[in-house]
């Protein structure tokens, strides 16, 4: 009889700088041949990570229009006096905590998938070393 460990979905408070920082090693991993559990797993943990990124890039936008101005073609742009402060509340809404829910994955179910050293680092909180 094959008895597998059962893999529980586990939810993790994380800052949005970590769920921005994932997202490239992520897209990587989502494109690689893997198998099927491993891909599902990922699957729903890109689901997790667009959703937060979704969030981000609406207040970074409503954050632009705060700190910025409109120019003759219609686009906002933050206006270099106003750098700083768009700076500092970009930074405290990166530095927000969140929670994300996600299958963590074994290093090895990766299998042969070609990532760098900071690939690895940007999705380690999402993964789990051999015991």
């Amino acid at each position: 009889m094959n008895e597998e460990k059962v893999v529980n979905l586990i939810t993790k408070t994380i800052k949005l700088i970590q769920i921005k920082s994932v997202e490239n090693s992520l897209v990587k991993l989502l494109s690689t041949d893997l198998p099927i559990k491993t891909a599902y797993r990922l699957s729903k943990l890109a689901k997790s990570i667009k959703k937060e990124l979704e969030h981000i890039e609406e207040f970074r936008v409503n954050l632009v229009k705060k700190h910025g101005t409109v120019d003759d073609k219609g686009n906002t742009n933050v206006t270099p006096e106003n750098l700083p402060a768009f700076n500092k509340d970009y930074s405290d809404l990166m530095n927000t905590e969140c929670q994300v829910s996600f299958f963590e994955i074994k290093i090895h179910e990766l299998g042969d998938a070609k990532l760098s050293a900071l690939d690895i680092l940007n999705i380690e909180g999402f993964t789990k070393e051999e015991e």
